[in-house]
């Protein structure tokens, strides 16, 4: 979970926590990028779009030359549509926006992992922030 608002990382962090996924939370896309670096065992990326310095739609794009299966789902409240599609955000599923209908959240993360040709699913009982 990608986000440079703490508030709004929390609530995210804490409702995908709810639905079972081990979450690690950056704070930049700098710090997500170097997060996937230490570990690419990671399932999806969900990430603000609107961020300072290297905005969602860059990291995205990083992120897609690095490891191109690797899905995003971009959470925001305002967007530039042309640069999320740039960025590879493809239709509806591939966009959360702000603030969450009951469920949406959680649904698109669902659908996003179960779109992946080799999706594990890692449930956990607790908490993981490491980011």
């Amino acid at each position: 979970m990608v986000d440079d608002d703490a508030e709004v990382r929390e609530v995210t962090t804490t409702r995908l926590s709810e639905a079972g996924y081990a979450v690690r939370e950056a704070a930049s896309g700098l710090q997500a990028l170097a997060a996937l670096e230490a570990d690419p065992g990671v399932d999806l990326v969900v990430m603000d779009f609107a961020m300072p310095g290297m905005n969602g739609a860059e990291t995205a794009l990083e992120v897609r030359k690095r490891w191109p299966a690797l899905p995003v789902l971009f959470v925001t409240g305002f967007a530039d549509t042309t640069a999320l599609t740039e960025a590879g955000a493809v239709g509806p599923d591939a966009i959360v926006l702000k603030p969450f209908r009951v469920g949406e959240l959680e649904g698109k993360v669902a659908a996003a992992l179960a779109a992946r040709p080799t999706a594990q699913l890692r449930l956990i009982s607790g908490r993981d922030r490491s980011a």
